[in-house]
């Protein structure tokens, strides 16, 4: 119950603008680079997974250029950064964000039980992603790191 609490104040100290950039990159060496301000994110604890949960939710205009990058980059590996620190790696098996036509319906995807991904409805402008994360200490880091204002 401390542990919820803990997350919880984590999640209001951390939850203003940031000069932390988020970085997708391919085993193409392509890579995204998504400033933090088009990005929020909070923490949680996964009972189910037995992990922490970095949620990401990206605006429209990341959620687009995610949408973009991945669909151009499908059955490649993906590597996730924050600030230079790797923070998952797993291979891309369906577009992460918003294509230029978004579905009808709600989707959920794991990628190589690393990351789950909820594809956003036709009237929805935003999309999230959650990656796993094993160890706490290192889930709260990545935190402030998102978090640490200019």
């Amino acid at each position: 119950m401390q542990l919820k609490y803990l997350l919880g104040l984590i999640v209001l100290i951390f939850s203003f603008n940031t000069k932390a950039d988020l970085v997708f990159s391919t085993s193409a060496k392509e890579s995204l680079k998504i400033p933090f301000s088009q990005v929020s994110a909070s923490l949680s604890y996964d009972s189910l997974n037995k992990a922490y949960a970095l949620n990401l939710t990206f605006d429209k205009k990341a959620s687009l250029a995610l949408g973009q990058f991945t669909e151009k980059h499908l059955n490649k590996e993906l590597i996730t950064y924050i600030n230079k620190e790797q923070v998952s790696k797993a291979t891309l098996r369906s577009v992460l964000g918003i294509k230029s036509s978004p579905p009808k319906q709600q989707i959920t995807l794991i990628v190589d039980n690393k990351a789950v991904y909820t594809q956003p409805s036709i009237k929805e402008e935003t999309s999230a992603l959650k990656i796993f994360i094993q160890d706490q200490d290192s889930a709260i880091r990545y935190l402030k790191h998102l978090s640490e204002t200019e």
